[in-house]
């Protein structure tokens, strides 16, 4: 068992022998994302990829533009989600505008991307971007909460972990070819 990087952009934690916390530590410019902090997640990531029993990875600070590749996203109840593209003249880079009306429609697509709206964790659980909506009192308490929830999942077996995300993301390429072809479905027999 290796010990987590040390870093100054993000700061990285284990949780538990399967577990690991990132935390994003550029507090004093909102934790925009800079070169050395894509370097320095790069190399947090690396780690926990070669650390052979890490299976989970609790993310915490700003992450709109990329949450929508995680397996699970929480919420504490105070939370909102805005992008900053249109406010600061830059057009939203491909996650965001892809995943956003892929998931939520394009009317509600637009209010985050076009109109930058503030949109609440609640409206954000209901659209289907937020698995839970974790209550809590504080952020201390909810980050507790969510590392629970990371420490029981790590410790489940790797592989059928991996094989059921497998599955899951297979379903999903399977019904987005399914709209892609015009809604038709069914089973198909060759020979």
């Amino acid at each position: 068992m290796t010990r987590p990087p040390q870093l100054t952009t993000i700061l990285v934690e284990r949780i538990s022998d399967g577990a690991a916390l990132f935390y994003y530590n550029q507090p004093k410019i909102s934790n925009a994302f800079t070169v050395k902090q894509y370097l320095e997640f790069r190399e947090a990531l690396v780690w926990a990829r070669d650390e052979p029993a890490i299976k989970v990875l609790v993310l915490i600070g700003k992450l709109l533009d990329v949450y929508t590749s995680f397996d699970l996203v929480y919420a504490h109840p105070a939370a909102f989600f805005q992008t900053p593209f249109m406010p600061i003249g830059f057009v939203p880079e491909g996650g965001p505008s892809h995943t956003f009306p892929k998931v939520r429609g394009q009317q509600h697509a637009n209010a985050l991307l076009l109109a930058g709206d503030r949109l609440l964790a609640q409206d954000m659980y209901v659209s289907g971007l937020v698995t839970a909506v974790v209550p809590a009192e504080s952020t201390e308490e909810f980050l507790g909460k969510v590392c629970e929830k990371a420490r029981r999942i790590a410790g489940f077996g790797g592989e059928s972990l991996g094989m059921a995300k497998a599955l899951v993301r297979e379903a999903e390429g399977v019904e987005s070819r399914r709209r892609r072809r015009g809604g038709r479905g069914g089973i198909w027999w060759l020979g």
